[in-house]
């Protein structure tokens, strides 16, 4: 499902004149950039990692992969499976069950385009 951003007219314009005035919302020129960090392989347990601090946000992403058999009825197709999970610290909305909807929405949007974007032909050993 592709969904596009759909701008009011309002909207529009007030991008439209940051873009001439060169000036973003925050205070910043067009060309200024926020500071960010990007480290890798930052968890050792994982078959890769990396977390980017950008401001004040702070993310985290752990890949792990496993071997298994494939489905009998599809010997020679693969699978891509993934899950996403909001860590409670990252908001106070997110303790308890809180981020649960959340996560699956993400889940569901990160497994369709793995579904689009992943040969699952070629995962096959």
């Amino acid at each position: 499902q592709n969904r596009a951003m759909l701008l009011s007219s309002s909207e529009k314009k007030f991008i439209e004149k940051g873009i001439d005035q060169n000036l973003r919302t925050d205070g910043r020129t067009c060309m200024d950039h926020r500071f960010f960090d990007i480290k890798t392989n930052v968890i050792l347990s994982a078959n890769g990692s990396s977390r980017l601090k950008l401001d004040r946000t702070d993310i985290l992403v752990a890949v792990k992969v496993s071997i298994e058999e494939p489905d009998t009825l599809a010997p020679d197709i693969g699978k891509a499976c993934c899950s996403v999970e909001c860590a409670p610290s990252a908001s106070q909305n997110f303790e308890g069950r809180g981020a649960d909807a959340l996560n699956l929405k993400l889940t569901r949007a990160l497994q369709d385009i793995l579904h689009v974007a992943v040969d699952k032909k070629a995962l096959c050993i």
